[in-house]
């Protein structure tokens, strides 16, 4: 696997006044989400087919976004990562990296199932759509990494970040 710098839209709050910022480090990859509108999208893509440079986006595309209901099973967090999955492969990216799961405090007895239903769609999804889904566990406020072993007990080949 090839070596890639690579810069977060964090390191600009996703800013849409700042975006331009974003190709003032020489990067050769991007990662960025919580956009806030299309316009901020087309803007980083437009830049980053210029510029040669390889675009992740973080799901949920915009700011107002369901960022942590695929654990529970929320329509509206499914159907944006379903979204945002049918523009990475239109446009191309490299990835779609998600917070999954976002575990609470302390980690819930029976986590390990819906954990396991919901890895499985994810691991669906990204085959129906050929994007590979990275995979960014939140941990609660007081860091219970055992909800990582979790996540290692699952059969499945799941790509943490």
């Amino acid at each position: 696997m090839p070596f890639y710098l690579s810069v977060s839209g964090s390191t600009i709050l996703s800013d849409s006044s700042r975006l331009s910022e974003l190709f003032a480090w020489g990067c050769s990859a991007i990662e960025i989400g919580s956009f806030a509108d299309d316009q901020a999208y087309s803007y980083v893509l437009q830049e980053c087919r210029k510029r040669h440079v390889q675009l992740a986006i973080h799901s949920p595309f915009y700011r107002d976004g369901n960022r942590y209901g695929l654990l529970q099973g929320e329509g509206s967090a499914w159907t944006e990562l379903e979204r945002d999955l049918a523009v990475a492969q239109r446009d191309g990216l490299a990835y779609v990296l998600i917070h999954f799961p976002y575990f609470g405090d302390p980690v819930q007895c029976g986590a390990l199932a819906g954990i396991r239903i919901a890895a499985e769609r994810i691991v669906s999804l990204s085959q129906k759509y050929g994007i590979p889904v990275l995979i960014e566990p939140k941990l609660g406020s007081n860091y219970d990494y055992s909800a990582l072993k979790l996540l290692q007990s699952l059969p499945l080949r799941l790509p943490f970040v």
